[in-house]
């Protein structure tokens, strides 16, 4: 799956239904943290509740993955449709380990068994760096309108064919 390996406490494994709510509690504290440096309080907490709605359809739409360190909810994403990525949160106490960028390229991976040429995502301010870094460029800038709050992202796009 992925390409660089990952720390030897890491498993990544296909979400199941029973990780619902794990999976939305990692979403939240994400968003929490690291949507601050980004967004504003009044952004982040808007943000944040997202999480309530995410946890009834996070693991029937599409392909997640998880990224578990000790039988515990790290990170994850997620493949919806199979060529857009339309999830990506790592815990804060599990970031800087290489675990989104794990799981980002086992996505990648999966995106192109599916048959993808390319894949897509709109990347918060948070995350751009992190699909910059994978080869994504921006296509556009965007401001979307969540629940009266105006947030900044950024569509990007990468090639994914053999």
């Amino acid at each position: 799956m992925p390409t660089s390996p990952l720390p030897r406490d890491v498993i990544l494994r296909r979400a199941l239904s029973s990780d619902a709510s794990a999976l939305a509690a990692v979403y939240r504290s994400s968003v929490t943290v690291y949507g601050a440096d980004g967004y504003d309080a009044e952004q982040v907490r808007i943000w944040a509740q997202s999480a309530d709605r995410l946890e009834a359809c996070i693991c029937p739409k599409g392909f997640t993955l998880l990224a578990e360190v000790a039988g515990e909810a790290a990170c994850f994403g997620r493949l919806f449709p199979d060529d857009h990525i339309d999830l990506l949160y790592c815990a804060p106490p599990h970031g800087r380990r290489g675990l989104a960028s794990a799981v980002l390229a086992a996505l990648e991976a999966e995106a192109q068994r599916r048959g993808a040429a390319s894949l897509t995502v709109e990347a918060s301010l948070v995350a751009r760096g992190i699909f910059e870094k994978h080869g994504y460029q921006v296509v556009a800038e965007e401001r979307v309108d969540l629940r009266g709050a105006l947030f900044r992202r950024f569509r990007m796009a990468k090639g994914v064919a053999p």
